[in-house]
């Protein structure tokens, strides 16, 4: 694998999630594009707390005035995004499966875009969340393409018996750029 110098992480990530988005032949706007960009750099300064159960954050979030609402919605939205793309593996394996997380990123961008909507009409945020909303599962793929393209050696292994599980196309193409190629019979040989 070609590693090439960045003069930013904000560089580095959206090199990552186009080429993710462009892998998976996922067509996003503009400003998707960069508000995962974004997540990602964030997410980069502080992991999204997890001291209390999304569905209270989302109760929670529900309630107080238009701006309170809106900062606590997309913090949940971006919490529920991030950790179902980036940490969706581990999700498989846990008490709250990705499904969750889904369903309250899902309501969190809903609730969020209905709120900007309201008092302007054609509202650039409102449109980004709208598209947070109906492609969650699409940006949690990509978040998921990005965290495995970080994979050390170390973590190779894993990426194999995920592979040996569910046969995925997607993570057969991981394999191949780090090296390892799945024979016909299913057998493996690293280059």
């Amino acid at each position: 694998m070609k590693v090439e110098p960045h003069t930013t992480v904000g560089a580095y990530f959206h090199e990552q999630v186009g080429r993710a988005m462009a892998s998976q032949r996922l067509r996003a706007s503009e400003m998707a594009g960069w508000y995962l960009v974004n997540l990602l750099v964030e997410n980069l300064r502080a992991a999204p707390s997890q001291d209390e159960p999304m569905v209270l954050r989302l109760e929670r979030a529900m309630q107080g005035s238009p701006s309170e609402r809106a900062h606590r919605l997309r913090e949940l939205g971006d919490s529920a995004l991030y950790v179902s793309g980036f940490f969706g593996e581990s999700l498989r394996r846990g008490a709250l499966r990705p499904d969750y997380y889904a369903t309250i990123g899902v309501s969190a961008y809903a609730e969020l875009e209905s709120l900007l909507r309201i008092p302007v009409r054609g509202n650039a945020s409102a449109e980004v969340y709208g598209e947070l909303r109906d492609r969650f599962t699409d940006f949690v793929s990509v978040l998921g393409q990005v965290s495995e393209e970080a994979v050390t050696p170390q973590d190779l292994g894993r990426l194999l018996e995920r592979w040996l599980r569910t046969r995925s196309d997607h993570l057969l193409r991981r394999l191949a750029l780090r090296g390892v190629v799945i024979g016909a019979g299913g057998g493996h040989r690293t280059q």
